[in-house]
């Protein structure tokens, strides 16, 4: 019990354990009450074989809990008179729906009934900043408020970690810098490029299928990102290739990898 009271204070906030319920002799589950807002939640915790082919090396123990979705719940009901206000002062509908709730993050949209759209910046910061407020130990790291059009079209969103709008294309590009900083976390951006996929140096055959993507044709555009790492220059394009389906880079071979 102690340990997951550690366990829940240095992942959730300050709790209280008010009951548990054996599963098993390998699962218990902790129910709590959050000290600071009073809302309930648990904690599952497992032991797991650690195993392969059939052959069993050992155990582990594994938590999961149901916090994300509680706290999100507790916050967004308790907000729902300002949503109201917000809609009727600016005409539009906000979508709050715990499925777009994950760990450390979720999602809101706002869609626009007409098309006055200069207030969208303003207004996805109203939503943002309200729960900001509500989440006084920080728990939230990767919240973004989308917004569309009555088209549903997307117009752009709010960016909770860096605190600023984004349109659609400096969040692609905001994407495709993350993915350089993890090759390397010094790496500096300097400028983006386009050039048509035949012009790459790759084949067809050598991009990685997508669900849900069009697969690229000879006259497609690929955006290369350029970047540069103790003075040498590397980039990043926006098309997966196999057969580890990462980001076509020339990264290894400028840093002589």
């Amino acid at each position: 019990k102690s340990e997951i009271m550690r366990y829940a204070k240095n992942n959730y906030g300050e709790a209280e354990l008010i009951n548990t319920e054996e599963i098993s002799e390998d699962e218990i589950i902790y129910y709590l009450k959050d000290s600071e807002y009073g809302f309930e939640y648990y904690i599952n915790s497992a032991v797991k074989d650690i195993g392969l082919d059939g052959a069993k090396f050992g155990e582990i123990e594994s938590k999961d809990s149901n916090f994300s979705v509680v706290y999100y719940s507790y916050i967004t009901e308790n907000l729902n008179d300002e949503f109201t206000k917000l809609e009727d002062i600016y005409n539009v509908e906000i979508i709050k729906d715990d499925i777009y709730c994950g760990d450390k993050g979720f999602l809101i949209e706002i869609n626009y009934k007409t098309d006055n759209l200069q207030t969208a910046p303003d207004l996805s910061k109203k939503v943002n900043d309200l729960y900001k407020e509500y989440d006084s130990r920080h728990y939230w790291e990767e919240v973004k408020t989308y917004v569309y059009d009555k088209n549903k079209e997307q117009i752009g969103c709010y960016d909770f970690e860096n605190d600023m709008w984004m349109t659609p294309e400096q969040e692609r590009d905001d994407f495709y810098i993350e993915k350089a900083e993890w090759l390397n976390s010094d790496a500096v951006y300097l400028r983006k490029e386009e050039k048509l996929f035949k012009d790459t140096g790759l084949s067809l055959d050598d991009v990685a299928d997508v669900l849900g993507e069009e697969s690229p044709t000879e006259n497609s555009v690929v955006t290369y990102y350029y970047f540069e790492v103790d003075g040498k220059e590397f980039f990043l394009a926006d098309v997966l290739v196999n057969p580890d389906c990462r980001w076509y880079s020339n990264y290894d071979e400028v840093m002589g990898r």
